[in-house]
């Protein structure tokens, strides 16, 4: 019998609208665009009196036990001693206060001051920054809330995608399953296995992790393992019999595409063989890409940006 009697299409289905209402947090953009000068700062020699945040820069005097040395606090940090940091605010320069007992409670002179200097937000500012089209600070509310934009609508496709793919599972016609369920244990099992010699952990205590503690005993286990498995062979089926109707082939050019894809975005070459060693194992996962390209695709239209309440 075959394993799957009718698809279901998935352009037939109404998805709930605010699924597709992209927003931005107004607060976000604000805090990316105060941080900017964070990035233009320099540190430079300050007159005095010591603020929170300089360095203070202490001689302290060779002793009978000790070598002489310069020590430098960065104030208000609590890299050192806080009570002692606290203290420091508001002296001038000359000044000598008794050291932390790190210091062996040398008396130590401040002869240096450094402070850090941010400068203005501006549009000039802003310009340095080398983004391409971003001139102003507007421009770079705008960049900002882009981004913020596109965060949320990857996750907000990763939501429809799911949900997709449930519905289709669900409204498709399946028949005997055995033999699928049954590559898709083999499947997993050498998967499992192989993440595990990955994480020097041996199949059990991997699989320990990954299956929910409520299944208690190796029945409860298997029947757990074997429901995983029928939902990749469903996902499975209705993937490929998708493509098959679109007319998709998936060819070793294809493969060939697909590792580049993976070099071009920083993946060693050795990683790249590790995750897609053979054209088979492509020809397994490809034509989840290629439906989820279709969903996406078909969906895009229905996304709209709205005011964040």
């Amino acid at each position: 019998m075959e394993p799957l009697k009718q698809l279901y299409d998935f352009r037939e289905l109404a998805l709930p609208e605010p699924l597709f209402q992209l927003t931005w947090d107004g607060s976000e953009v604000e805090a990316a665009l105060a941080a900017v000068p964070a990035r233009f700062l320099t540190i430079e020699e300050a007159a005095g009196p010591v603020q929170a945040g300089d360095f203070a820069v202490f001689d302290l005097p060779e002793t009978e036990a000790e070598e002489a040395k310069r020590v430098q606090i960065n104030v208000g940090k609590r890299f050192c001693d806080p009570a002692f940091e606290d203290a420091l605010v508001g002296l001038p320069l000359g000044a000598q206060v008794a050291m932390p007992r790190r210091d062996a409670g040398r008396t130590g002179t401040l002869v240096q001051l450094k402070r850090r200097v941010y400068p203005p937000l501006t549009d000039r500012l802003i310009s340095r920054m080398g983004l391409a089209g971003v001139e102003t600070i507007a421009d770079y509310r705008e960049h900002i809330k882009g981004k913020l934009l596109a965060r949320d609508k990857r996750k907000k496709a990763e939501a429809i995608y799911t949900m997709t793919v449930n519905q289709v599972v669900e409204r498709s016609q399946f028949g005997d399953l055995s033999a699928e369920v049954d590559r898709q244990l083999e499947r997993m099992e050498a998967q499992n296995r192989q993440l595990a010699q990955e994480h020097d952990m041996s199949y059990e205590e991997l699989t320990a992790q990954m299956i929910p503690p409520q299944y208690d005993t190796q029945e409860k286990k298997d029947a757990f393992l074997r429901a995983q498995a029928q939902k990749r062979a469903k996902e499975h089926l209705a993937a490929c019999r998708f493509a098959e109707q679109e007319g998709k082939v998936f060819t070793s050019e294809d493969f060939e595409a697909e590792k580049r894809k993976y070099l071009e975005m920083g993946m060693t070459r050795d990683k790249v063989e590790q995750f897609l060693p053979s054209f088979e194992l492509f020809l397994e996962t490809a034509p989840f890409a290629f439906f989820k390209d279709a969903v996406l695709a078909h969906f895009d239209k229905n996304f709209k940006v709205v005011e964040k309440a």
